[in-house]
C-alpha cells in the first residue's frame, strides 16, 4: 500500500491574507514560506476582505469568473521546492453580489450575517452546485488538495431547505420554538448537509486529481460532534480551530482549548490525520501577534495531542516573534518526524463528552419559556435542566490536567465501540445518555472498569424521558430523590470524613456545590456525607447529616464512584483544590495512571503517546502570570513516573539532552531539570 504525505507529521501555513505584500516572483514566494519551515500551505484561492467574496474573484480559471490565473505559475514553483499546495476555498462568506438563493436564512427568512458585513451561504441547493462546478475547474490543476473554509454547519431555513424538508419529512419545516425531536432532526440533517458538501466537492476534484486532499473547517469544541463524525467519512483530514484565541479577554477563557481540541479530533477522526488550526494573532486584534509563550503552547499542545499544526501568520509580522515561533516549531517537526510519527494515545483514563446532554439541555433552555412548545405538546417538552455540561466538562478537564495525569476524550459514539484499554471513565454532568451508551457503561463497570459520575447522571434518555430508577440505582448505588434546599447558594458544606476519599485533605469541611441531592440508597457504600444546610450566612456550622455526598457501588468486577452534586461544574467555577484531591483519591484508589508527573504544581499538562519501542511524554507548562502569557516561569525538578514499561533511556527533545532513569518499586522515574513552556521526553522501552 503506497503511503501518502499526510501519513507523517506535517505543518501547514495558513492562507496569506495580506497577499499583496508577497514578492511578485512565485519562486520567491515559495522560498519565503519554505524559509519558515512549512511543509504545505493553504494557498488563498480568491481575493476578498470585509463584506465577503463576490464569487467571481478567484485566482484560477473557473467558469464562474476569475481575476487572473495565479495558481498555474505558482504550482510549478511550489512543487519544485517541495511545498504542498492546498487551495483555500471560501465556502461560507459572500457579498450581495452572489445570487440571493445561495444564502442561508434564519426562520424569519432573513439572511444570516457574518463578521459584521456579508452573509453566510447554505451548503445545499444552488450553492452546492456552484461549488461542485468550482471543484471540477480546480481539478484542471495539479493541486495537492483543497481546504473548504466552511461550509455552514448551523440550521438553515432558505427556500431550498424548506422545500427539501417538506419532501423528506412530509411537513413544513418548523420555524418557531423547536421541540427536542425537531431540533435533533434538524441538527442531524445539518450534519448530513455538511458531509454531503465536502464529499461531493472531493469527488469532483479527485476525478482529475485522485491523490488530492480535501477537508473542511470542522465544528469547534463544545458544539455537537455529529457533523465532524459524518464528514470525516467523506474527507481526508479533520481540522478544528483549536488555537484561535482572544475573541474575548483571555482571563476567563478555557486554558486548555488547544489540547482539548486535539484530543477531540483524535476521538472523532477514526484514525485519519488531524489538524488544529492555530492563529498567530489575538483574534479581533488580528495584526497583533500573541506573545511567544502563547505561540509555543499552541504548537506544543497540538503536537502533544497527536495532531498536525496549521499556523496563520500575516506577512506584516514576519519580523516578529510569530515568525520565530514558526521557524522553531516547524524545524522541531522536521527534525523529529520519525519520532512523532505513528503514535497513539496510551492513557487509560477517559473523559466523556455527551452530545445528548448538550442537545437536551440546549433544547430545554430554549423551550423553558416557550408557550408554543408547551401548547403543542403539553407536558412533553424536555424538563428544565440546570446543568451546564460544557462547564462541567471543562472543569473535569482542568482537574485532571492540574493533577499531572494523562487522559483521552470519548464521545457517546465511542462507547458503542470497544472500550479496550480504558480503565476509568469520568462523566461530568452527563445527565442524558442514549440507551446504547448507558448499556456500554454498565458493561464496562461489570467487566472491571471504574466509572466516576456526578450530578443526576443518566437520569434522562435521548428523548429526555426519565430513566428507570432501579436500573440507575443498580449502577450508582443510590438515586437522587430531591434537590437539597439551600437558604443561599454556595454557603453549604461537605463533611470532611475519615476514609480514603479524604486522604491528604485538611480537617476543615469542604465547600458544597449549589446543586446537591438527597439519595435513596440502593446498595452503595457511603464515602462522604453533607452537613445539614445553613440557615443563612454566618450561621453556626450545622451537624453532619445522614445524606450521602459520595457513594461507591460495586458491580461485577468494577465499581462506580458517584458524587451526589454537580462537582465538576462547581470546580470549573471555583477551583477548590480539595475537590481535585477528592476526585484523584477516588481515581487512584482503583487505577494507577500509566504516567504521572510530579512537580508541575498544578500548572502543567501531561500527554502520553505510544509507538512500538517507545513512549513519548509531552509536558506543557502554563505557568504564566496573566493571559496572554508574556512569559512562562520555568518549573524545576519535574519527575516523571512511568509504570508498566521498562525504560532503557530517556531524552528531552527540546533540550537536546539525555535524562537519567532510575528504577523504583513504583516504576521508572525520569527527572527533568527544567521545564519551560513545553518538553517532549522520548522514552526507549524494552
Amino acid at each position: 500500500m503506497s503511503s501518502h504525505w499526510t501519513d507523517r507529521p506535517f505543518s501547514i501555513m495558513g492562507h496569506v491574507f495580506d497577499y499583496f505584500l508577497l514578492p511578485e516572483d512565485p519562486a520567491e514566494q515559495v522560498r519565503l514560506k519554505r524559509g519558515l519551515g512549512f511543509d504545505a500551505e493553504h494557498w488563498l484561492g480568491s481575493v476578498f476582505k470585509t463584506g465577503g467574496d463576490d464569487g467571481r474573484s478567484w485566482l484560477f480559471r473557473t467558469r464562474h469568473g476569475f481575476l487572473e490565473d495565479r495558481l498555474g505559475p505558482y504550482l510549478q514553483a511550489a512543487h519544485q521546492q517541495g511545498l504542498r499546495v492546498l487551495v483555500y476555498v471560501n465556502a461560507h462568506w459572500f457579498s450581495d453580489a452572489m445570487p440571493a438563493e445561495m444564502f442561508a436564512r434564519g426562520p424569519d427568512g432573513q439572511r444570516l450575517a457574518a463578521y459584521g458585513a456579508g452573509h453566510l451561504t447554505c451548503p445545499a441547493g444552488p450553492f452546492l452546485d456552484y461549488m461542485v462546478a468550482l471543484a471540477e475547474d480546480l481539478g484542471e490543476y495539479e493541486v495537492d488538495g483543497a481546504f473548504l473554509d466552511g461550509p455552514l454547519g448551523s440550521l438553515c431555513w432558505c427556500d431550498h431547505c424548506r422545500a427539501e424538508y417538506r419532501r423528506r419529512f412530509g411537513e413544513d419545516m418548523p420555524s418557531r420554538a423547536l421541540s427536542l425531536a425537531q431540533r435533533r432532526r434538524l441538527e442531524d440533517w445539518a450534519a448530513e448537509k455538511v458531509a454531503t458538501f465536502v464529499g461531493r466537492f472531493r469527488s469532483a476534484l479527485r476525478d482529475k486529481q485522485p491523490r488530492a486532499v480535501v477537508y473542511h473547517n470542522g465544528s469547534s469544541l463544545g458544539q455537537l460532534t455529529w457533523a465532524n463524525r459524518r464528514t470525516i467519512a467523506q474527507a481526508d483530514l479533520l481540522g478544528i480551530e483549536g488555537g484561535f484565541i482572544g475573541y474575548r479577554p483571555l482571563g476567563g477563557q478555557f486554558l486548555y482549548k488547544t489540547s482539548a481540541t486535539g484530543k477531540l479530533l483524535e476521538a472523532l477522526a477514526g484514525g485519519k490525520p488531524t489538524v488544529v488550526f492555530n492563529d498567530h494573532a489575538f483574534k479581533g486584534f488580528d495584526y497583533w501577534p500573541l506573545p511567544r509563550a502563547e505561540l509555543d503552547l499552541l504548537y506544543a499542545a497540538t503536537l502533544a495531542a497527536g495532531a498536525n499544526p496549521w499556523y496563520l501568520i500575516y506577512l506584516r509580522n514576519l519580523e516578529t516573534r510569530a515568525a520565530e515561533a514558526a521557524r522553531y516549531w516547524n524545524g522541531f517537526i522536521a527534525a523529529h518526524r520519525d519520532v512523532l510519527a505513528g503514535t497513539a494515545h496510551a492513557e487509560k483514563i477517559a473523559l466523556l463528552f455527551s452530545d445528548t446532554t448538550m442537545l437536551v439541555s440546549r433544547s430545554s433552555r430554549q423551550e423553558e419559556d416557550s408557550v408554543h412548545a408547551q401548547a403543542e405538546a403539553p407536558g412533553q417538552s424536555p424538563p428544565r435542566l440546570r446543568c451546564d455540561h460544557q462547564a462541567a466538562f471543562q472543569g473535569a478537564y482542568a482537574l485532571l490536567a492540574r493533577s499531572g495525569v494523562g487522559f483521552r476524550l470519548l464521545t457517546e459514539r465511542d462507547l458503542a465501540g470497544s472500550l479496550s484499554g480504558i480503565k476509568v471513565v469520568i462523566a461530568p454532568s452527563v445527565v442524558a445518555l442514549p440507551e446504547h451508551a448507558l448499556a456500554a457503561l454498565e458493561w464496562f463497570v461489570e467487566s472491571g472498569g471504574t466509572l466516576l459520575a456526578d450530578d443526576t447522571f443518566a437520569a434522562l434518555d435521548e428523548d429526555a424521558s426519565p430513566r428507570d430508577v432501579e436500573r440507575l440505582g443498580a449502577l450508582l448505588g443510590g438515586v437522587p430523590s430531591a434537590e437539597i434546599p439551600a437558604a443561599q447558594a454556595d454557603i453549604d458544606y461537605i463533611a470532611r470524613g475519615r476514609g480514603w476519599l479524604f486522604r491528604g485533605i485538611g480537617p476543615s469541611p469542604l465547600p458544597r456545590p449549589a446543586r446537591a441531592y438527597r439519595l435513596e440508597k440502593t446498595g452503595g457504600r457511603t464515602l462522604a456525607c453533607f452537613h445539614e444546610p445553613l440557615a443563612g450566612r454566618y450561621d453556626h456550622l450545622p451537624p453532619v447529616s445522614t445524606a450521602p455526598a459520595a457513594l461507591e457501588k460495586r458491580r461485577g468486577s468494577g465499581r462506580t464512584i458517584y458524587f451526589a452534586m454537580n462537582l465538576f461544574e462547581h470546580y470549573h467555577a471555583f477551583g477548590f483544590d480539595e475537590h481535585r484531591q477528592m476526585v484523584m483519591n477516588a481515581l487512584r484508589r482503583h487505577h494507577a495512571p500509566v504516567v504521572e508527573a510530579d512537580g508541575l504544581d498544578g500548572r502543567g499538562e501531561v500527554f502520553v503517546r505510544t509507538a512500538p519501542g517507545r513512549l513519548l511524554v509531552h509536558l506543557l507548562n502554563y505557568g504564566g502570570a496573566v493571559r496572554p502569557f508574556a512569559k512562562i516561569t520555568p518549573l524545576r525538578g519535574v519527575r516523571v513516573l512511568v509504570r508498566d514499561a521498562k525504560v532503557r533511556s530517556a531524552r528531552a527533545l527540546h533540550a537536546g539532552k539525555d535524562l537519567p532513569v532510575r528504577t523504583t518499586r513504583r516504576g521508572c522515574v525520569v527527572r527533568l531539570p527544567r521545564l519551560g513552556p513545553a518538553e517532549t521526553i522520548m522514552l526507549q522501552t524494552a
